[in-house]
């Protein structure tokens, strides 16, 4: 076939766990069979396929394993030129290292003070030993500090050179990772008839290990009305080749999961119909066991004089007892060297064993087992030599080869499943004689396929291959705050990167960006003064294009950073819920008034009267809506000695109903609540009065005068 062709990754779809790799290969005219390759050795027989392909048709399709050459256009990992920038970073630390300890021992020499005795006067000072000091000191400080910037200057260098060619070394080694003397995967291609002219072929394959997990970058405008989300992801895989300038989808469905469509049989009234014909299924043939059957009635023969254990090796007749030589001097005519004959044809072959009278074609009788050197039926009716000791007589003989009536067809059900390994008519093979299948169609195993492919080449096939896949399943951990991607509600969606990424295969996370997308917000302050004087800040958002997936997500008002909150999964057209904190503009005053007398003349009662009292206050540069939330006492069911009764509410408030997330603790009744807007610099006042009725026999628990 040639030197295979590389090709380019054009395109790749990154699943849960794995990924699909699209590669574009640009064929010449006049070829009728072509060799792909290097590919990854981690790639998945099964996921191989052809995408693209002009208009040849593919006829084969084979995945190989073979040693590949080096290319050339990779750029090639040199260690001399890492090591000569690891040893100049190690000469750039050691002089700044020195400087610094010279500047050191420079600070601690010092002229000491002059010491006398206390009944002498001092010496006279040695100004000059003193000034020269203090000028040597200055001097040196002054060319070793300067030569300290020019050495700590040499060491970033250094450093940033030693970090170029690490990079430089990472990348070739990831290009690289499969050595020469390491084997590839290659993809074999037959076509049906010879290219006409240049064709491009897109062969798609599936690589394990892969993954990626959801991001986001939040951005609101002042005002917290209109916002953009923009979708970013991180992705890793350690498949031993880089992707490169590729288109990226990232999807949350599971890639190995097959699933058939159903087959919905239909109800007809009158004749019974055949079941459709399978596309690209056939049936084996029935009745292939008869192919056999000489061949078991030759062995059946012989399987008690000769039963060779190899095809290598073979046996020696064992001498004649003295039963067997009688036997052999009665039956010295045609049919006993008929037999020797037969012997000696399958001397050296495996004797299989014999088959189930089921097993026979219809009209074949199975060879007696009792007859292991007997003449045929024939000859003993014949007036032949008699049958040995054990043997059948005639009329049995006559009953057992009988040939058995067949069994009436059952009709093959319409959902009847279908053997898959069948399908992969590349891997076929006719089982031999001796095996349990002899005669049909088995699927030969990768492993044994590989290795008849290499030959003499000494390699563990089977090593090789689970060592591929378990090193593209090694990854580095999420990063914080991260999970993976997942189905939201059942569904599954595929992002699709706005611009071409380039993501190397080091098993480390790589950040990349998907698409923006503009949303409508809706802002609210919500306070709860029975609880807090705080408002806290939340914004109401409505996803369109796409679902948004657990992730991290950084949020900035304006160009300030605020905060970082994990996004649940919402769907597309679902409304997200979003805390942004303690809003400082807005103030909130909570006051209470309670007041307790007594009522009626004929039914005396007690009436708890309650005034609430709630001021805001706004201090921000727009208009903001605040949500103050209250709840007013209940009476449970079957108290008709007990009446609470609102009185007096300005402005108006309405009822309020918690979601299932706001109180995971259960039921919870009597909320209220105001929905006012506030403008810059705007004070206002929120009265509410209600009034507790109870019998003058009753009293409240834990006293009437409480807190509401």
């Amino acid at each position: 076939m040639g030197s295979p062709l590389p090709g380019v990754v054009s395109a790749v779809t990154v699943y849960r766990r794995g990924a699909a790799v699209r590669r574009a290969f640009d064929l010449p005219a006049g070829l009728t069979e072509v060799s792909l390759g290097p590919l990854p050795r981690a790639l998945e027989d099964g996921a191989v396929r052809v995408v693209e392909c002009g208009a040849s048709t593919v006829r084969e399709l084979r995945v190989a394993l073979a040693v590949f050459d080096p290319d050339d256009a990779l750029p090639s990992s040199d260690s001399e030129s890492l090591e000569a920038a690891r040893l100049a970073v190690a000469h750039a630390e050691a002089r700044v290292e020195t400087l610094r300890a010279n500047l050191e021992a420079l600070s601690k020499l010092t002229s000491g003070p002059r010491r006398h005795p206390k009944d002498q006067l001092p010496p006279a000072s040695p100004h000059a030993a003193r000034l020269e000091l203090a000028a040597f000191r200055t001097e040196r400080e002054l060319a070793w500090r300067g030569a300290l910037l020019d050495a700590e200057d040499v060491l970033a260098s250094a450093i940033e050179r030693r970090t170029a060619e690490e990079r430089r070394e990472s990348d070739a080694t990831n290009a690289r990772r499969n050595r020469v003397d390491e084997l590839r995967k290659r993809v074999d291609l037959v076509f049906a008839s010879a290219t006409t002219e240049p064709t491009r072929l897109v062969l798609e394959y599936g690589v394990p290990g892969a993954t990626w997990s959801a991001s986001y970058v939040l951005r609101f405008d002042d005002t917290l009305t209109q916002a953009r989300l923009e979708r970013r992801a991180y992705v890793a895989h350690h498949s031993a080749e880089d992707w490169r300038d590729v288109a990226l989808t990232l999807s949350t469905a599971e890639p190995t999961r097959f699933t058939s469509l159903p087959e919905l049989p239909s109800f007809r009234i009158g004749r019974r119909q055949p079941p459709p014909a399978r596309r690209g299924w056939r049936e084996p043939p029935a009745g292939a066991d008869a192919l056999f059957a000489d061949y078991d009635a030759g062995y059946e023969k012989i399987r008690g004089v000769s039963k060779p254990k190899s095809v290598k090796k073979t046996k020696k007749r064992p001498e004649p007892t003295p039963k067997h030589a009688r036997m052999e001097s009665t039956m010295a005519s045609g049919p006993m060297a008929m037999a020797d004959e037969a012997e000696e044809s399958f001397a050296g072959a495996v004797a299989p064993p014999p088959p189930p009278p089921a097993m026979a074609p219809p009209g074949m009788a199975p060879a007696p087992q009792s007859m292991p050197f007997g003449p045929p039926l024939g000859v003993a009716a014949a007036g032949g030599a008699p049958p040995p000791r054990g043997a059948m007589p005639a009329r049995m003989m006559s009953k057992r080869a009988a040939p058995p009536e067949p069994p009436a067809p059952e009709p093959e059900p319409v959902g009847v499943a279908i053997d898959v390994d069948l399908l992969a008519y590349a891997r076929l093979r006719l089982a031999f004689v001796e095996e349990p299948r002899r005669g049909k169609l088995v699927a030969l195993d990768p492993a044994e396929a590989y290795a008849d492919a290499l030959g003499d080449l000494d390699a563990d096939v089977d090593v090789l291959l689970e060592g591929a896949r378990k090193s593209a399943m090694v990854l580095r951990p999420l990063p914080p705050g991260t999970t993976h991607a997942a189905s939201v509600e059942g569904f599954d969606h595929a992002f699709v990167a706005e611009t071409r990424v380039d993501i190397p295969a080091d098993g480390a996370w790589h950040l990349v960006r998907l698409e923006e997308e503009a949303l409508d917000a809706e802002a609210r302050l919500v306070v709860v003064p029975r609880e807090s004087e705080d408002a806290f800040r939340f914004v109401r958002l409505r996803p369109r294009v796409a679902p948004l997936l657990r992730g991290p997500a950084d949020v900035f008002v304006g160009e300030r950073y605020l905060l970082t909150r994990e996004l649940p999964p919402t769907s597309p057209g679902g409304e997200l819920r979003l805390g942004l904190g303690v809003d400082p503009n807005v103030r909130v005053a909570r006051n209470v008034r309670f007041e307790e007398h007594a009522a009626g003349l004929i039914s005396r009662s007690t009436e708890l009267v309650h005034d609430v009292e709630v001021e805001l206050r706004s201090s921000a540069t727009s208009q903001v809506t605040v949500e103050v939330r209250e709840r007013v006492p209940t009476t449970r069911e079957g108290e008709d000695d007990i009446e609470v009764r609102e009185d007096d509410v300005k402005p108006a408030w309405q009822p309020w109903e918690p979601d299932a997330s706001d109180t995971p603790q259960g039921r919870f009744d009597g909320g209220r609540r105001w929905v006012v807007p506030l403008q810059p610099g705007e004070t206002r006042t929120l009265r509410a009065r209600w009034t507790v009725r109870i019998a003058a026999k009753n009293e409240l628990v834990g006293g009437n005068r409480r807190e509401p």
